[in-house]
């Protein structure tokens, strides 16, 4: 079971609670929830599972469910190193959700790809990322590898139909980008790593 509850949306900054089934809640109440949930149901992954400024509740999520749910921060990151360090420096979270149009330059997605990789936070991309048809928007998500994508499929198809509809547009300097059979090329190769990585028995949150 994978959930995206985007908690920022039902969070009361100024009284610091969750409204959840027409109840004010602490944010201690909510953790239990997700606990609950993830003892009672095979749970791999919760995004935004807190507010994005709720730094101390993430922390507890962390502690007591971090090591079998894979937990993402897409508010709480929102694909910035600067916010990224302060999670991995205090141990919020365990997963980051990539969006090249959140952080605006493909220099700062990739950067801040590379030091979720090498702080061993799993980089999840976002088909939203790739939903511009720019050169460079159909293959930014391939070359680091990214350990997850979010609705896997969509992300195929918009990447080859903005890559095909982009060649209409793009100037002849820009013919060097990847081809659709290269893209379902790599895209088999990905899906081939991913399903060799369950079969060796690594953790498929």
């Amino acid at each position: 079971m994978a959930l995206d509850c985007a908690a920022s949306e039902f969070f009361d900054a100024k009284t610091g609670k969750y409204t959840f089934d027409k109840k004010a809640i602490s944010s201690d109440e909510l953790i239990s929830i997700y606990e609950k949930l993830a003892n009672r149901i095979p749970s791999s992954s919760i995004e935004d599972g807190l507010a994005e400024d709720d730094w101390a509740a993430w922390k507890k999520l962390t502690e007591r469910v971090g090591e079998r749910v894979q937990l993402v921060g897409d508010d709480l990151f929102v694909t910035n190193v600067e916010r990224l360090q302060k999670g991995i420096d205090g141990g919020y979270a365990n997963a980051i959700l990539i969006k090249l149009n959140q952080i605006g330059t493909l220099t700062e997605t990739l950067d801040t790809i590379r030091l979720a990789t090498d702080n061993g936070y799993r980089s999840i991309i976002s088909h939203r990322s790739v939903r511009r048809k720019t050169p460079s928007s159909p293959t930014s998500p391939w070359p680091p590898m990214p350990d997850r994508s979010r609705r896997a499929a969509c992300l195929a198809r918009i990447a080859l139909q903005n890559t095909t509809n982009s060649s209409e547009s793009v100037s002849s300097s820009a013919q060097a980008q990847p081809s659709p059979d290269a893209l379902r090329s790599e895209w088999k190769i990905i899906s081939r790593s991913w399903r060799s990585g369950i079969a060796a028995g690594e953790p498929r949150y």
